[in-house]
Formats: C-alpha cells, sequence, structure tokens
C-alpha cells in the first residue's frame, strides 16, 4: 500500500478557508512525488492509518477529538499544525508541532517533540491580477478582523486617529475565493496593506510577536503591498525585502512618505522563489524525516550477497548515505527528484541546517511555480 499523508482540519467553513494556505503549501510539495496525499475536513476521531503514514492535523480546534495514541500505536507519524500564537509548549500529545513562525519552534528547541516551521508559502491564485502600484496616498486596508480586545482593536482605533477613517478600513468578510477575488478586484489590488498583530500594544513593543503569515501568503502571492507592525526577529528576517516594519508609531509615517513604488510583478516573483513549497518542506527537513519513516515501514530487503564465490562477493558494494550534515550537492536534481530519489533508498540524506534562512534556501535550490490556488481553496488567517 502507498504511504499517505493525511491532513485533517475541522469542517467549519471558516476554518477551511483560513486553513487553506497550508493545504495547498503541502499538496505542492507533495505533488510529484510517490506519496498519497488525502485532505480531510471532517470531525477526526475516526482517524485512521498504516504503518509509516503521516498524520498531520491543522489548527486548535477539535484537536482534543484526534486518537493521538491510537495512531501512533498504528505506526502513524503524528503532526499538530499549530495555527495560532501561544506562549510555552505544546502539550498535544503529537510526535512533532509544525509552526508558521520561528518564535513557537526556538522557544521550545529541546522538548520531547519535533518542531518544526513550515510556514505557508507561495500561492497561485487563479482568476487573479497582481496587485496596482501603490502610492502615497493610496487606502490602507487591514486584511482581517480589526476589533480583537486582545489589543488589536486598540491599535486599530490610533490607526484610525491617525491616517482618519475614510482612508484606513478592515475586511474581515471574506470566506470563500469567490469573494475574495471580488473583494481583491474591487479594493485589494489599488490598496497599501496593514497587519497588526492580535496582541497588539500601543506602547510599540511587539517584536516578541509572531508574523501573520498566513495573511502574507496570499497578499505576497499577488504582489502586494505590505506594512506590518515590527515582529519576532527572525520571522522578521525571512521575509526581509517583501514587507516594511515598523513601530505602531511608525507606521503612519510610513504609509505618508514619499517612496519608489515597488513593482508589484517582482514582489510575487521574489516571494514565489523564496518561499515556494519544496524549499519550506525540504529545509524543514520533511522530506528527509518522510524517507526514514517510509524505509522503516518497509520489509527488510533481501540479502545481497552472491550465492557463491569470493570475487563476486567482492563485487557488491555497499550504499553509503551522507553525514546528515553535509551540505546539498551542487548536482543535485531538483527536490521532487530527489525525494523520489529518497524514497526508494537510492540516495543519502537531505538536511537544511536550522540557521539557513528562506532567503538563502531559495538562492541554492530555485524552485517551480505552485499550483493553482483554485484547487485547494485558500486564503488568510486572523
Amino acid at each position: 500500500m502507498a504511504q499517505q499523508l493525511q491532513l485533517w482540519h475541522s469542517p467549519a467553513p471558516a476554518l477551511a478557508f483560513m486553513y487553506a494556505p497550508v493545504v495547498s503549501t503541502v499538496s505542492a510539495a507533495l505533488s510529484g512525488t510517490p506519496l498519497t496525499l488525502v485532505h480531510r475536513a471532517a470531525r477526526p476521531h475516526t482517524a485512521r492509518g498504516a504503518r509509516g503514514d503521516w498524520f498531520v492535523f491543522i489548527g486548535p480546534e477539535l484537536v482534543d477529538k484526534v486518537p493521538w495514541a491510537r495512531l501512533r500505536a498504528q505506526g502513524v507519524h503524528t503532526v499538530w499544525y499549530s495555527t495560532e500564537p501561544f506562549d510555552g509548549c505544546s502539550s498535544v500529545a503529537s510526535d512533532e508541532v509544525w509552526s508558521y513562525t520561528w518564535r513557537t519552534v526556538e522557544r521550545c528547541r529541546g522538548s520531547l517533540q519535533m518542531y518544526r516551521y513550515v510556514p505557508p508559502g507561495a500561492l497561485r491564485v487563479a482568476g487573479a491580477e497582481v496587485a496596482a502600484a501603490a502610492g502615497g496616498d493610496t487606502p490602507v486596508v487591514l486584511f482581517g478582523f480589526p476589533h480583537f480586545k486582545s489589543g488589536r482593536g486598540a491599535c486599530y482605533a490610533f490607526l484610525e486617529r491617525s491616517l482618519g477613517a475614510r482612508r484606513l478600513s478592515a475586511t474581515f468578510s471574506v470566506w470563500n475565493n469567490s469573494a475574495l477575488l471580488l473583494w481583491w478586484e474591487e479594493v485589494g489590488r489599488r490598496a497599501t496593506h496593514l497587519t497588526l498583530h492580535k496582541h497588539c500594544r500601543l506602547d510599540g513593543h511587539s517584536s516578541t510577536q509572531p508574523l501573520e503569515s498566513f495573511r502574507l501568503s496570499i497578499l505576497l502571492s499577488l504582489g502586494a503591498t505590505v506594512i506590518s507592525e515590527h515582529s519576532y526577529p527572525r520571522d522578521e528576517q525571512e521575509y526581509a525585502g517583501l514587507v516594511t516594519f515598523g513601530t505602531l508609531q511608525e507606521i503612519p509615517r510610513l504609509l505618508n512618505e514619499p517612496k519608489a513604488p515597488r513593482s508589484a510583478v517582482d514582489i510575487a516573483r521574489r516571494f514565489r522563489r523564496r518561499f515556494s513549497p519544496t524549499a519550506i518542506l525540504e529545509r524543514a527537513g520533511v522530506y528527509d524525516s518522510l524517507r526514514r519513516t517510509r524505509a522503516a515501514a518497509q520489509p527488510p530487503p533481501e540479502p545481497l550477497l552472491p550465492a557463491h564465490g569470493a570475487a563476486a562477493q567482492g563485487s557488491v558494494r555497499p550504499l553509503r548515505a551522507e553525514p546528515r550534515d553535509a551540505p546539498p550537492r551542487r548536482d543535485a536534481p531538483p527536490a521532487a527528484s530527489r525525494y523520489a530519489l529518497l524514497v526508494h533508498g537510492r540516495m543519502g540524506s537531505l538536511h537544511a541546517g536550522p540557521s539557513m534562512s528562506l532567503a538563502q534556501h531559495s538562492e541554492a535550490h530555485p524552485q517551480a511555480s505552485p499550483p493553482p490556488l483554485s484547487r485547494v481553496r485558500s486564503s488568510l488567517a486572523a
């Protein structure tokens, strides 16, 4: 039976729309590999698998209904994808935790679970044109709910007083692909986009907050001009040159000061190259782990020793794996081909060290464009 990677999440339509950037990223990264991808928006209590399968559950809703112990007893490798900012480390009984922010990964390094940085990647939005050039007096749009009492509401009110209610607005009623395309054509294409943290602080001390990469996945894929509060430093590093960062008090000045228009086509191209789905999973070490679980699930191979003869025995050459920390070979094939080689046991380990940013990784491994967004319905998360 083919090895499966199962992607599950709550069946709530709004959440399915919010989580679609992750579904799209994983689907694109695994296309062309021998794995069978199974995507289910359903209550997870019925989840089952076979030895060597992977099970990934997205988000906090219904995570307590996942039969983690049963899946692990069946030999399934389990992953929880965390979609919300939280302090501390996960109490979910999965083998791994994937996160959209380095804050979680670095805070929980050394815990019993494996933590990986797997942000939502570049998308192709069928039927949408790239953004128009954003000038100094273009409308400013917060793509998300502005009135969270956790802090974003107060920060939004501050900016509304600074910029004026006629210039600043928020969009938080887009919950399907058709509504997204309509909003983008009527408003989004010609706006400068603002992102505020859910736990925004009026004092401007926001550098411990994770960056809203779900929202950025769709905006940057369309070449939008985005201004954000300062975020967790390593998150900012990943989006350097794609997003303009400042304190809450600096944002009005950043929006009003004259600046050379940025090419939407260039922003989309750079984001697509840096955040290609295969680059994300390869740098996170997911391909290598999939190979190992696949190999562990296979029956032991037949002995390679010949029937008789010392000369014949001398002709048998053992396979030699590359050291785990070895840098990728310059003559290595593209990521999807490398994975195909890995799962058939003809190539050594792939590993990208944690010090390499996605920008550095994309320079070393240019990637093809992701599949159309219409294949899996995608958008933003609050």
